[in-house]
């Protein structure tokens, strides 16, 4: 299975994120659009991935005689905030920030078992709205949803 660094989770600035495979691996094939990839649909992973707005990269490794791992899904999501500091000061910016509030849907200041709960009876569901787990504002309840209540959760 490819890893990821820097790992899924909440960013403040752009991140360019390397994929790496385990020993053996030929090619890595990801996508952003929320298709699976295989080992010969997706993109041939070549270079850093530029993740400037919230994404979900799904990547798996393919490995000699048409072998492939389990496909890994990474969720990156990036909120305005955190950079400046001029005048010689500099600093912020750019690193892991607490969740934010996007994956909380009954709004008890964590993301936790009962917020999946939320998401999960919500599956599938078209007309969602954050209080029935649409985490990214899209009106579904799938698979983003679910990686940015992994990324933020707290237990």
């Amino acid at each position: 299975m490819p890893s990821a660094t820097p790992p899924g989770g909440s960013y403040t600035s752009t991140q360019s994120v390397t994929l790496t495979g385990a020993a053996g691996t030929q090619s890595i094939y990801y996508t952003t659009d929320g298709t699976t990839p295989t080992c010969s649909t997706g993109t041939a992973y070549s270079s850093a991935i530029s993740v400037s707005a919230s994404l979900v990269i799904s990547a798996l490794s393919c490995y000699p005689s048409n072998n492939a791992s389990s496909v890994v899904n990474f969720a990156y999501v990036i909120t305005s905030g955190g950079g400046g500091g001029g005048g010689g000061g500099g600093g912020g910016g750019g690193g892991p920030i607490p969740p934010s509030d996007d994956a909380d849907f009954n709004n008890d200041g964590k993301v936790d078992i009962i917020d999946l709960n939320i998401l999960s009876i919500n599956w599938g569901s078209t007309t969602a709205t954050n209080a029935t787990g649409d985490a990214n504002g899209d009106s579904t309840v799938d698979i983003f949803d679910l990686n940015i209540l992994a990324a933020q959760w707290t237990g």
